[in-house]
């Protein structure tokens, strides 16, 4: 009778141990954190509750190989559960398909009968985890879709301005000067109209410029890299930059990044009073950081409807984030953070 009660009492705990495993990990699907934490957490939680000496998680390839992307063990030089006395294993389903496997091992003594079933309360979660990952994906590779046709648009319109529009009112300004240099000396009266009409052309063209890189910056042609340092150089207010910018970028990214820190350089020098801008922007494999921080007045707010919002819902529909922090009489600073994987071409 007493061997009765202790059993059940021990399996009232392994039970009770499972349940508050299982609610940690859902709590991170629940959260929608990333698969690589949610699969770290799920092969620690698997070892402990089943006092396994070493539980992993394979992802299968279509070309019949597997790879492991989480695993805790005695031994993580190996690559796999061979050599021990007992091995549970239960497959990963996402969306119908097999998309790996989870295993857990034991040097020792074997498992309780129920393991495998128990098992596969892990794997569901793990699946929930990757289809809402695969789901997040999709819908940031579809935004950017959409923020791409629309940034080619735009590019365009600009090579239709810069190709057509620009390049007539450039030639009818050299007429116009042409026929002012023949002009009479005694004609003073139309001299001095036909030099109206040159300047007048002039500013047309200038505005025309500036129309035309507003809707789509040519200088992103050669890259994000070499159009910041263009923005620093005609920046109404001095710029420290540092960019260490060196494998190509997709387009959606590149033209994020110019737009944010255009329009960081325009609030500092219209708005903040800034003396001086930082700005730094890096990459790896799969992330664009920049930052741009400037030492004005601050105060800038992202719900007071300023030209950043917009900028914000750029980053957001391709998958980054945007973080703005603007203390009264401590400046500005500006951040953003652009995935790359998903966005190359």
């Amino acid at each position: 009778m007493f061997c009765s009660r202790c059993t059940s009492r021990e399996e009232l705990w392994r039970i009770a141990d499972a349940q508050a495993a299982l609610r940690r990990v859902a709590t991170l699907v629940a959260r929608v954190a990333a698969p690589a934490e949610v699969l770290a957490a799920v092969t620690q939680e698997a070892s402990a509750v089943f006092n396994a000496d070493e539980a992993l998680i394979v992802r299968h390839h279509p070309e019949g190989m597997g790879t492991v992307v989480a695993r805790v063990g005695d031994d993580p030089d190996e690559r796999s559960v061979e050599g021990h006395r007992r091995t549970v294993a239960c497959p990963i389903v996402v969306d119908g398909r097999r998309w790996g496997a989870i295993a857990i091992a034991s040097k020792r003594s074997g498992f309780p009968a129920d393991t495998e079933e128990r098992l596969a309360d892990f794997t569901e979660l793990v699946a929930l985890a990757i289809a809402n990952a695969e789901g997040q994906a999709d819908v940031i590779s579809a935004r950017a879709r959409v923020v791409a046709s629309a940034d080619e648009a735009r590019r365009r319109i600009e090579r239709d301005l810069h190709d057509g529009v620009q390049q007539r009112l450039v030639a009818l300004a050299i007429e116009i000067r042409s026929a002012r240099a023949a002009v009479p000396a005694g004609l003073g009266e139309l001299a001095a109209e036909l030099d109206e009409a040159v300047a007048g052309l002039t500013e047309a063209l200038e505005e025309l410029r500036e129309l035309a890189r507003g809707i789509h910056p040519a200088v992103l042609a050669h890259g994000l890299g070499p159009a910041l340092r263009s923005l620093a150089r005609r920046s109404a207010v001095p710029v420290d930059l540092d960019v260490g910018l060196k494998d190509p970028l997709p387009r959606a990214v590149d033209v994020a990044g110019y737009y944010v820190v255009s329009e960081a350089l325009t609030n500092a020098a219209k708005h903040a009073a800034a003396s001086k801008v930082i700005i730094r922007a890096e990459a790896d494999a799969e992330v664009l950081r920049i930052s741009v921080r400037d030492d004005g007045v601050g105060g800038a707010d992202l719900s007071a409807g300023s030209g950043q919002i917009g900028l914000k819902d750029r980053v957001e529909a391709l998958g980054g984030r945007m973080t703005l922090q603007s203390p009264r009489g401590s400046g500005t600073s500006l951040s953003i953070e652009l995935p790359l994987a998903c966005l190359r071409s």
